[in-house]
């Protein structure tokens, strides 16, 4: 991973600590801005197996159409190696097994544990802001730590869906979890 990209995670980062009233009124969009970069990169930085490496990256939300519309914007036009991406605002029951990335909102997360624990073997990157996320069946949660958005990796999770993660994306992250 480039020098700049690593800066760009702690710019992000940054982004979630405008003091007093600023903070406040920017709250939501930039919260929502900051999640939007963060899953796109967190689908730059992670290898599928070879059976999942044709065709366009599918990038799902559920449960917050505000990220899926950052996400939208944030990917529009953008490639990651020779893969196009697709982003898509779905329903719990909907198609979830043809995503690669799976953002599921924290008023979701109750809705979705039958769908994780059908989810947590298959090559998905399920990502979420719910707390305590990375230590079940998720693999990616969001969190705050010190006024700025953070993320912790749950590393068994991650070899049970059969995916990569960068070293240097893990070396950002607070890592939870264990073995398979």
């Amino acid at each position: 991973m480039n020098a700049w990209l690593i800066a760009l995670f702690v710019a992000i980062g940054a982004l979630g600590a405008a003091p007093g009233a600023a903070r406040e009124q920017n709250d939501a969009r930039s919260d929502t801005t900051v999640k939007a970069v963060f899953l796109f990169n967190f689908a730059k930085f992670t290898e599928w197996p070879s059976r999942e490496a044709a065709g366009p990256l599918t990038l799902c939300v559920i449960g917050d159409p505000r990220v899926a519309r950052e996400l939208a914007d944030t990917a529009r036009g953008q490639r990651i190696g020779d893969r196009s991406l697709v982003v898509s605002e779905i329903r719990i029951d909907g198609p979830v097994q043809s995503c690669h990335l799976l953002f599921i909102s924290q008023s979701e997360v109750r809705k979705a544990r039958e769908v994780l624990v059908i989810l947590k073997r298959l090559p998905i990157l399920t990502v979420s802001d719910n707390q305590g996320f990375a230590r079940g069946d998720g693999i990616i949660e969001f969190f705050i730590d010190s006024e700025r958005m953070r993320f912790a990796v749950n590393t068994g999770a991650v070899d049970r869906a059969g995916i990569r993660l960068s070293s240097r994306l893990l070396g950002l992250a607070r890592i939870d979890g264990g073995t398979p």
